[in-house]
């Protein structure tokens, strides 16, 4: 199912931080959302899981962390599998199967004993992904997926992205990462002041001209011709 959004304005007190938005979001692609601090990312995310869990099948990685939790992380990844509206059921096959599957993949099945709370940030952000991945969904959101992640488990949740989409999954992910973004995604979504600023494939989107206008800095573009990945350094 394609999520389509129409003139999506949201506000908090008199602040507009979305502005008359209008997007399809098709299936079967990966999207990624750039954009500075306070354009509208993260909101835009909330509201799609929000207005669409109804009608899709979305499984969404919020921003903000879990909390204190005193659950083994086992615990914490299965409740991906719990249906809110049967809670006490207990975990199948199918469901510890999709469980240890989502843990292998975030590489976090050692500390699958330990106490939540006792876990690193990275840790707790990668069980959070795994809580995700381990539910049964048609789209994945994720909101700064990586911001908690060393340079070896942003490539493994690139890798995982990708394997997933691959499978038939619809992803839309928000990033701040410029050349994660370009390396994983076949669709950029550029942000700014609570609008879409520019939208479309890597190659349109991201332009130094783009760039310099969403971020008010400069960039300079360096295109890898083996891979048709665009990367991009500051120009400090």
């Amino acid at each position: 199912m394609d999520i389509k959004i129409e003139n999506l304005t949201v506000c908090y007190g008199k602040h507009e931080v979305l502005k008359d938005l209008n997007f399809l979001f098709e299936k079967n692609h990966i999207y990624a959302i750039l954009g500075p601090n306070g354009c509208g990312k993260t909101t835009l995310v909330d509201r799609i899981a929000k207005d669409f869990s109804k009608t899709s099948d979305i499984s969404y990685i919020a921003q903000e962390t879990l909390g204190e939790l005193e659950l083994k992380a086992y615990d914490v990844v299965s409740l991906g599998r719990y249906n809110p509206k049967d809670f006490y059921h207990s975990l199948t096959r199918e469901d510890k199967e999709k469980i240890e599957k989502a843990m292998s993949d975030m590489d976090i099945s050692h500390v699958q004993d330990r106490n939540f709370d006792t876990l690193s940030g990275g840790e707790k952000q990668r069980i959070q992904i795994a809580r995700a991945l381990a539910k049964d969904y048609e789209w994945l959101l994720c909101d700064e997926p990586t911001s908690s992640l060393d340079v070896k488990h942003q490539v493994l949740f690139a890798r995982t992205v990708k394997r997933i989409n691959e499978e038939g999954k619809s992803v839309i992910v928000v990033l701040h990462d410029i050349n994660l973004a370009s390396s994983i995604a076949d669709r950029i979504l550029l942000m700014k002041d609570g609008r879409i600023y520019k939208a479309g494939i890597p190659s349109e989107v991201l332009t130094e001209e783009n760039l310099r206008a969403c971020f008010n800095t400069d960039f300079v573009r360096i295109q890898n011709e083996d891979r048709n990945i665009i990367n991009f350094i500051y120009n400090v």
